[in-house]
């Protein structure tokens, strides 16, 4: 992938639903990488040493949002990410490695390290209500 690109993966079922998407080397000010209905707001930003985000706080607005988006940002090492289709079928599995960002909006999925030392940070909505309402399994 190059200069600001985006991996997107869309569902087999219906093609106008995307499942997650995978970017890196973002270049420009700010690239969004989520639509602006989505519950999460990603956005690559790059400023210079002259740059300056003024200082800012936001409203207090009640959101009402059904559903459970993730952004994994890869810090270190390689693992592999799959992405299950809407109905629990495998779509895809892709690399990725330091740098990286996953966006996973529908479907499932899954990670593998491919490393002996990996890490990310792992960023969704809340509130978390606990394991029993927060996700299924996919049958393998």
């Amino acid at each position: 992938m190059g200069a600001n690109s985006k991996n997107l993966i869309t569902s087999r079922i219906d093609q106008t639903i995307i499942i997650g998407l995978i970017a890196q080397n973002s270049i420009g000010r700010r690239v969004n990488l989520t639509d602006v209905t989505d519950i999460l707001q990603v956005a690559f930003v790059n400023l210079t040493s002259s740059d300056l985000v003024t200082a800012h706080s936001h409203l207090k607005i009640a959101r009402n949002t059904i559903g459970t988006h993730e952004v994994w940002i890869v810090l270190r090492g390689k693992a592999i990410v799959y992405f299950y289709d809407l109905d629990g079928s495998l779509i895809t599995g892709a690399k990725i490695a330091k740098g990286d960002v996953v966006i996973l909006i529908e479907g499932g999925h899954s990670l593998q390290s491919k490393s002996r030392r990996f890490s990310m940070i792992e960023v969704k909505n809340g509130p978390y209500l606990g394991r029993l309402y927060d996700s299924i399994s996919i049958p393998q």
